[in-house]
Formats: C-alpha cells, sequence, structure tokens
C-alpha cells in the first residue's frame, strides 16, 4: 500500500476521534466515553498500519482536541491524552509479553494514569475545592473507588479485545476495508 493511502485513511481516523472528543466536550455525561470511543480509531490504526502510524493519529488527536474544544470541555480530551489515546498501542506491545506478565504490565500502566489524572483533577481543574486530595476520614473512599475503576479498566482491556477481535475477523472483510487498502 502507498504512503498517500496510509495518510489519507489515517487522517480520517484521526478526524473520527477528534469529533467524538468533540462531541464528548459537549455531552458531558458521556465525557469518559467519548475518549473510549476516539481510543478505537487508535486501535483501527495499530491493526492496519502498525505502531508509527497509530501514533500519529493519537498524538494529532489530541493536540486538536486540546486545541478546538473550549476549556471546560476539555475532559475528554484530557482523558484521550493521558490514558486512552495511546492505551491501545502499549496493549498491542504488553500482550507480546504472555498472560501474565501483560496484565501487569497494563495494570501498571493503568494505575499510573490514574494517578496523573487524579493529581490533575485535584490540583489544575479544581485547586479551589479538596477534591481527589484524602482526607483522613475519606482515605477509604479512594481506595474503594480505585479499586472499582480498576474493575471498570478490566472490563474495557477485555471489551478492548473482543472489540478487536471482531473487527479482524468480521468488520474488516464486510466493510471493504480490506479492498480499500491494498
Amino acid at each position: 500500500m502507498n504512503t498517500a493511502k496510509k495518510i489519507a485513511f489515517c487522517s480520517v481516523l484521526t478526524a473520527v476521534s477528534s469529533v467524538v472528543l468533540f462531541i464528548g466536550g459537549f455531552i458531558e455525561i458521556i465525557d469518559l466515553t467519548a475518549a473510549a470511543i476516539a481510543s478505537l480509531c487508535v486501535i483501527l490504526g495499530v491493526i492496519e498500519f502498525g505502531y508509527r502510524y497509530s501514533f500519529l493519529i493519537y498524538s494529532v488527536s489530541a493536540v486538536l482536541s486540546f486545541l478546538v474544544l473550549p476549556g471546560a470541555a476539555r475532559t475528554p480530551a484530557l482523558y484521550f491524552a493521558v490514558f486512552f489515546g495511546y492505551y491501545p498501542i502499549l496493549k498491542s506491545v504488553a500482550e507480546k509479553a504472555g498472560i501474565f506478565l501483560s496484565w501487569v504490565i497494563k495494570i501498571l500502566i493503568f494505575s499510573a494514569a490514574y494517578t496523573v489524572l487524579s493529581l490533575l483533577t485535584a490540583k489544575i481543574i479544581f485547586p479551589q475545592s479538596d477534591f481527589g486530595l484524602p482526607q483522613p476520614e475519606t482515605k477509604w473512599l479512594l481506595a474503594v473507588f480505585y479499586f472499582i475503576c480498576l474493575i471498570v479498566f478490566i472490563l474495557y482491556d477485555i471489551a478492548l479485545t473482543r472489540a478487536i477481535t471482531i473487527y479482524i475477523s468480521r468488520l474488516r472483510r464486510a466493510m471493504g476495508i480490506d479492498k480499500l487498502l491494498k
């Protein structure tokens, strides 16, 4: 496949990802979902073109979303930039290490991203409140919230694996993408 086709298809994936993040920025209840859905474009980039082009899809989508979305509506772009955008690339790399080691790597990646998002939320997004800062009486709540988020992350990873399987086994051929990218 020639480079022009790759760049064109990656541009379309970047545009779709950015539009999904844009919609998530204005419908506040779906900001996390929008970031997860936008990561599907990065997954398609990994499957069809490899790591280099998928990293470009992630980078351009994240930067474009931060530039286009107004201040308070940047939450989906933040989620995408800090975790959901690059996670499909790292998932692909981590799963080459075997089942046990890949889960250790993925949980460490999630924990680091969760910590960064918590600190950003507490120190930058809501600096005037005590949201996210451990108070003596609420430390156990933070641990429970982390555990719930970890379970949701594991379910997200499993759903992502199933979506990738369905795309490769059924949708790719049914949508004609395999013929389009030849």
